[in-house]
């Protein structure tokens, strides 16, 4: 499904990531969706793409939309994901 997801950067998690310029990677969960790899500019399929990581920002994009993640934790620390029973 390509339609837009009406998403906020609350919406996406960042799980990891690797600097490396043009062959940067991260991974991200968006919502409750399995853990996404991301690349700098290769879309996967079902749009996403990852931009740029640099100055402490990771910037992700889909259908035109940007999101902007901090890259490093802040002061209290990284927000984790955690099961629920």
């Amino acid at each position: 499904d390509q339609q837009p997801l009406s998403l906020q950067e609350a919406d996406i998690q960042l799980v990891g990531f690797i600097e490396a310029g043009q062959d940067s990677v991260v991974a991200v969960r968006i919502r409750n969706e399995p853990t996404r790899y991301l690349k700098v500019d290769q879309e996967d399929s079902y749009g996403w793409q990852l931009e740029s990581v640099k100055n402490g920002e990771i910037e992700i994009s889909r259908m035109g939309e940007l999101y902007r993640l901090a890259s490093y934790p802040s002061r209290n620390g990284l927000s984790l994901a955690t099961d629920k029973d």
